[in-house]
């Protein structure tokens, strides 16, 4: 079985929560944070879109 980091997880569930293939996030407002900090570090490759989205995901989280 092959691994799969959890920030990529959560970038992916993000990504499929704004093309509507699901209806919520099941992560918590930590794990957007340490997926923010993941794509600064390790992934910059990521569009800023995807950046964008999980700002939005944090602060919508956050209230």
């Amino acid at each position: 079985m092959f691994f799969q980091n959890r920030n990529i997880k959560v970038i992916e569930s993000v990504i499929d929560y704004y093309e509507g293939n699901i209806d919520h996030i099941p992560y918590s407002v930590s794990d957007i944070v340490k997926a923010l900090e993941y794509t600064k570090r390790f992934r910059s490759d990521y569009p800023d879109e995807v950046i964008e989205k999980l700002k939005m995901v944090r602060t919508i989280l956050k209230s």
